[in-house]
Formats: structure tokens, C-alpha cells, sequence
């Protein structure tokens, strides 16, 4: 019986281009991509380069666009991503649909494919999950797998243990420097109701710097998704993104809330564990606050594994959520993305902007 064919994974760089500068930490978690995967990837010229935007957004498209890839992954995140958007040709994602991952900035990209109704899965990053100090959590690796095979009813488990520090990529070794683990926080239930929505959301940072929300009926019912960075914003800061949200109609409309377990220390920030569960706990009481100035009945559950801390549940964006507030359960559907049916030869309408790139 021939063995089974290895998954044809593409790497990109739509954000950071932290591989060109910490060529080491990149080559590990390409490895590590590899081995727990089972693939062959394939890696484009700005994926490890200090490229510009544009080469960056040519590079992504070309990923969707090339037959033989079946899942892509964003190297890490940053913060300038929010200028690739515009370079995006959307007819491009809605010809190719198929599975990215990535979180932090990537946020926008997700935002770009749900506006366009491509499913995306947030998190799982090659610098950071698989290039974990000591080993990959296989937490997070049963949940990448878990979206990539399209499994549904995945029941969201919290860790026992959590990691919120930062390697030191300066360290030449640093892979052998394990994490240091903790005792995760509990998981932390705010309403009654049981509600199954789209998923839509990501770092709240990166979620306040959107120049283009989708429309506001189409956000109606959603199971909002949030997190914080490594920037470890204040309260009050907190505060003044999720109103930024509700500019919006947000808060108000979300059936549901979920809140990834804040990250409270990072290089940026000497904090102690007494400090971090102060940080965490004002974080969780602002944010209760200011959804329920908005939105009384939404279900708000808090310290989730996903976003910036290990290990990391992929969220599947785009697909339904189930919140389960009677029984405490949390339920992913990672479904197949199916490409929309195509139009008829007499009714297909084809703009310059759809065509542009396969032009080039």
C-alpha cells in the first residue's frame, strides 16, 4: 500500500519579516512544520527576505492561487499589515479558498477572507508554535491537525498548564530553553444562554486598526472573538478598543463573546505572578463592564486557550461556534472550504481588478 502523500504546505510572511532577522528561530519552526505535519512546503521569496508590502501581498496571493498547495501559514505576526490589505486581489481568495493560519496582525488577513467568506483558522505560527522552546505543545498540535483534517464538534478542553513568556531568539540555543509552565487560569462564565454563531474577531489590537469592518448585517449573531498582545494594554485601554468596536455595532450584536487567556508577561514588561493575576482580573472586569453597557444576554467566557499565550486552540473563523452556557462547553467546526459555484459563462461579470494579478 503506497504511503500516504505528505501535505503540501506554503509559508508566507504577510506581516513581520522577523524570518530575515532571526534566520535560526525560522529554521526550527520550519522543521518542526515538517516533521508534525508531515509535509513538503514551499517557501516564497519574501517569506525569509526584508521585503516590501508589495512583494509581500504578490507572494500571498500566489500561495492561494497555486494548485498544489492545501494549507498556508503565516510565519509570525507584527504590526504593518494593515497596509498589505489594500494590495489584495480578491478574486483570488474567492477562486482558491483554502486553510490559513496565523494570529496577532494576521488578524487583518482574517478580517480581508471573512469579509469575502473564506474560512481562516487563527493561530498556529511557524516562529512561535512550532518553533516552541523544548517541544511543541501537543495541545495546539491536535488542534492544528484538528483543522486541517475538517474535523466538527470539537469540544474547546482547557489546559492544565499555561506559557505566557517569550523565548529569547537572541540565544543561538534557545530552543532548548524550555517554557516555564504554570497553572492555567480557570475558565470564567458571564450569562446563561446557549448560542451557536459565526466566528469573527482576533487581537483586539490589531481589530481596532480595521479600516474596513464587514457590513454591519452581516455581524448580526456573531460569536465575537478576542485577545490581547504582548503589548499588555491597560484597562482603560482595553476599554477604549471595544468601544472603538461598538462604533461598529459590535458588542451589541455579538451572540456571544470569547476572551483568550491574557498575556501577562512578555520582554516588554518585568511583572510578577501576584502582578499577572492583578493584570488579568482587571482586564476580565472592564471587559464584562463594557459589553454589558451594550449587550446584556450574550454568554462571555474568559481565559480561553487561544491567542498570545501556549498552548493555542486554532479558531476557526468564518465557521459556527457553539457556546453552551448550560452545560459549559465551547465547540469548534473545522468545516471543508468549499469554493463558492462559479457563474455562468452569459452572467460572469470579470473586472480588471479580479484579472490583475494572474495578468502579471
Amino acid at each position: 500500500m503506497p504511503a500516504p502523500k505528505p501535505l503540501s504546505i506554503a509559508i508566507v510572511s504577510p506581516s513581520s519579516s522577523a524570518p530575515a532577522m532571526f534566520p535560526h528561530v525560522y529554521a526550527y519552526g520550519l522543521r518542526s512544520i515538517i516533521e508534525k505535519l508531515d509535509s513538503v512546503v514551499t517557501e516564497y521569496p519574501s517569506t525569509t527576505e526584508e521585503a516590501d508590502q508589495p512583494h509581500k501581498a504578490k507572494d500571498l496571493m500566489a500561495a492561494f492561487a497555486d494548485p498544489e498547495v492545501e494549507a498556508i501559514f503565516a510565519t509570525i505576526g507584527g504590526d504593518n499589515q494593515k497596509d498589505l490589505i489594500p494590495l489584495l486581489k480578491p478574486g483570488v481568495f474567492t477562486a482558491n479558498p483554502k486553510p490559513f493560519f496565523g494570529y496577532s496582525d494576521n488578524t487583518h488577513f482574517h478580517n480581508y477572507l471573512w469579509k469575502l467568506g473564506v474560512p481562516s483558522y487563527y493561530g498556529g505560527s511557524v516562529m512561535t508554535q512550532f518553533a516552541m522552546p523544548g517541544k511543541t505543545d501537543e495541545y495546539t498540535m491536535k488542534s492544528v491537525r484538528s483543522g486541517l483534517k475538517n474535523e466538527k464538534n470539537i469540544i474547546l478542553k482547557h489546559a492544565s498548564t499555561f506559557a505566557e513568556g517569550d523565548a529569547n531568539w537572541n540565544d543561538e540555543k534557545f530552543y532548548f530553553r524550555q517554557k516555564r509552565y504554570l497553572p492555567a487560569p480557570t475558565v470564567e462564565w458571564d450569562g446563561t444562554e446557549t448560542v451557536n454563531g459565526i466566528a469573527w474577531g482576533g487581537c483586539l489590537e490589531s481589530l481596532c486598526e480595521i479600516t474596513e469592518f464587514p457590513d454591519a448585517e452581516k455581524m448580526k449573531g456573531i460569536v465575537l472573538i478576542i485577545e490581547t498582545s504582548e503589548e499588555m494594554p491597560t484597562a482603560p485601554k482595553v476599554q477604549k478598543m471595544l468601544k472603538t468596536l461598538e462604533k461598529h455595532k459590535i458588542l451589541s450584536q455579538a451572540a456571544a463573546v470569547l476572551v483568550g487567556i491574557p498575556k501577562a508577561e512578555s520582554r516588554m514588561a518585568e511583572t510578577s505572578d501576584g502582578e499577572k493575576t492583578t493584570y488579568r482580573n482587571a482586564q476580565h472586569d472592564i471587559i464584562k463592564k463594557t459589553i454589558r453597557a451594550y449587550n446584556s444576554h450574550a454568554p462571555i467566557v474568559l481565559n480561553l486557550n487561544f491567542g498570545h499565550t501556549d498552548p493555542q486552540a486554532i479558531i476557526p473563523l468564518g465557521r459556527p461556534i457553539l457556546v453552551d452556557s448550560y452545560s459549559k462547553l465551547v465547540v469548534l467546526n473545522y468545516e471543508k472550504v468549499i469554493a463558492p459555484p462559479k457563474p455562468k459563462p452569459e452572467a460572469a461579470v470579470v473586472t480588471d481588478e479580479e484579472t490583475a494579478y494572474e495578468e502579471e
